[in-house]
């Protein structure tokens, strides 16, 4: 059976995956990218540049929801992923 050579996850995957990561137990939380975008004159030869422009993946965010606010549907709630540890009912003498 041949490896695997890639792995697809969406938007939904992504956050509970960072939601876990950074131990969040609360509130809806969506997965964010922040881009950088620049201008310039690009071309394969000085004579072939032209106008144009690139944008670069910069950071992956993970952006809390006010409570009562409309979320996207890739959001995740963040005490259904990653619900918080139980407290334990240890009794001192």
């Amino acid at each position: 059976m041949a490896e695997p050579t890639q792995f697809s996850f969406d938007l939904k995957e992504v956050t509970a995956v960072l939601i876990k990561a950074q131990g969040v137990h609360e509130g809806t939380w969506s997965v964010a990218l922040e881009f950088v975008f620049t201008a310039g004159v690009f071309g394969v030869a000085p004579t072939e540049s032209k106008p144009g422009a690139l944008f670069q993946v910069n950071k992956f965010q993970l952006v809390r929801h006010p409570e009562g606010s409309e979320a996207p549907p890739f959001a995740v709630d963040a005490g259904k992923v990653n619900p918080a540890p139980a407290e334990s009912k240890t009794t001192r003498a």
